[in-house]
């Protein structure tokens, strides 16, 4: 029985020794990647094709940049959640909320002219009942948020922030987590707002 036992914890600890040598070997082959060849491996995960090899070059560097922005981002021990690479890498930030948020003509307004002196109240009334509710809800852990969806360039997150807090009320009042589509109000949408 001893020797039974002793037998598989040797096969337990060479096991673990390999699994831990794989996962090391993949380690050091992904470090000794070159950003060059990522980035043509994201390419074609992405299905991305560029018009020139000066696009491609000036989509590498801009790769280059957001992939350190990732890493440097992953590294502080104080976040809740991790970045990671997506369809997106190639893009700036400006490009980014151009073609995907409706934020590119939008001009700046003072707070006065979006608040007058008639709310001044409502905020005192709010401020007497802060503390009456905690600082914060994290509804995903109550399971009332859908996995997240991409509006791609249709500048319909009205529909999707809408769709989102409808899904989300429907958990907590009827107990299920429905995904509805963002597709039926815009297509109802004939102003194109």
């Amino acid at each position: 029985m001893v020797l039974r036992v002793s037998y598989v914890l040797v096969v337990l600890t060479i096991l673990s020794m390999d699994h831990r040598i794989s996962q090391a070997t993949s380690r050091v082959a992904f470090q000794k990647l070159s950003i060059a060849d990522y980035f043509e491996q994201w390419m074609i995960q992405f299905s991305r094709v560029y018009v020139n090899s000066l696009e491609k070059q000036m989509r590498l560097e801009v790769f280059e940049k957001n992939l350190e922005y990732i890493e440097n981002f992953n590294t502080k021990e104080n976040k809740s959640y991790k970045l990671g690479v997506d369809e997106f890498t190639d893009q700036t930030d400006e490009e980014f909320l151009a073609t995907h948020t409706g934020l590119s003509g939008i001009s700046a307004i003072s707070s006065s002219e979006v608040v007058d002196e008639s709310m001044s109240s409502w905020k005192w009334n709010v401020s007497n009942i802060i503390g009456f509710y905690a600082k914060s809800k994290d509804w995903r852990l109550e399971g009332a948020v859908t996995p997240v969806k991409n509006q791609r360039s249709c500048f319909g997150c009205w529909a999707f922030s809408a769709i989102a807090a409808v899904e989300g009320l429907t958990k907590i009042s009827q107990g299920k987590l429905v995904s509805l589509s963002e597709q039926q109000l815009l297509d109802c949408d004939k102003a194109n707002h």
